[in-house]
């Protein structure tokens, strides 16, 4: 692929040998086998579209290429400029209060009451998956701790959080909010008895 990439802050030309979507971000892998994230999105949609996008200009270029420089189509740029984020007009899907609304359910579910125990030995407790359940809502670590995932098929909820932040496989904010208020039942409330995330 004879592609090169400026990222989004524009300060860097990266020539890659792999590009992929991870969580609402696009990774390129560099001839030298180094990661980098050249962009980050409001949501996956949104990386996905930089994605078509990027794979149409590596078909024209290469189109251009087989066809030996055809006299009327013009030459496609070599560079692919990055998008900033919010130029499909998507509204920013994941934040602060998601992090935070995760981690709290997480904080509520794993404790060692609702500790599901492997039913296999592990050396070293390499690429082990732990998991915790608590009224239904199910959450697992997995990675050696590197990722984290709640989910419940009741709910219609499953939503990882990485080092790159939130991913949404199904399910939105406000399903995040009843596996909240679900989880934290008869612990937190106002002077109402609401429980607020």
């Amino acid at each position: 692929m004879s592609i090169w990439f400026r990222g989004q802050d524009k300060s860097i030309l990266y020539h890659a040998d792999n590009i992929w979507v991870e969580g609402n971000g696009i990774n390129i892998e560099t001839v030298g086998a180094s990661i980098f994230r050249l962009g980050e999105y409001n949501s996956r949609t949104e990386a996905m579209q930089v994605l078509n996008m990027i794979q149409n200009q590596i078909e024209t270029i290469e189109y251009f290429k087989f066809t030996g420089k055809d006299r009327d189509m013009p030459c496609p740029p070599f560079v692919f400029e990055m998008p900033p984020a919010g130029f499909s007009g998507e509204e920013e899907q994941r934040g602060p209060r998601e992090v935070d609304l995760f981690r709290k359910v997480r904080e509520y579910i794993r404790q060692d009451e609702n500790y599901v125990p492997r039913k296999h030995e592990t050396i070293g407790g390499m690429w082990t998956t732990d998991t915790w359940r608590k009224k239904g809502i199910v959450y697992q670590l997995t990675d050696e701790g590197y990722t984290s995932r709640i989910f419940s098929k009741e709910l219609e909820l499953d939503v990882i959080e990485t080092m790159h932040g939130i991913t949404w496989k199904n399910g939105d904010i406000k399903a995040l909010e009843a596996a909240f208020l679900i989880v934290s039942k008869d612990k937190e409330s106002d002077s109402n008895g609401n429980v607020r995330p």
